[in-house]
């Protein structure tokens, strides 16, 4: 029997989703479908769903042209991180 991934609900404002889309080469694929509730957007990730959004944002600020989009995208970063850490918390890992 296939073991199933352990999936995280994710919740985003809807402007750091767009902020997400539009400063970084993440595939609005990588996030699936979202349910909106007001200014949220809340998702069902995987860990690795995580990790690859996180090496996106990385990319992307470790090659930035100015500190601002850098600030922002570090501060996105750590948001995902901390449902990272939740996750891995969760499974024991």
């Amino acid at each position: 029997m296939k073991e199933e991934k352990p999936y995280l609900l994710v919740s985003l404002d809807k402007d750091d989703y767009e902020y997400l889309l539009e400063n970084t080469s993440v595939d609005p694929k990588e996030f699936g479908l979202g349910k909106v509730n007001g200014n949220k957007i809340t998702f069902q990730l995987s860990l690795s769903d995580i990790e690859s959004i996180q090496g996106f944002i990385a990319a992307e600020a470790n090659h930035a042209e100015n500190r601002k989009i850098e600030s922002e995208l570090d501060r996105l970063f750590d948001i995902f991180q901390k449902y990272l850490d939740e996750g891995y918390d969760r499974e024991g890992i």
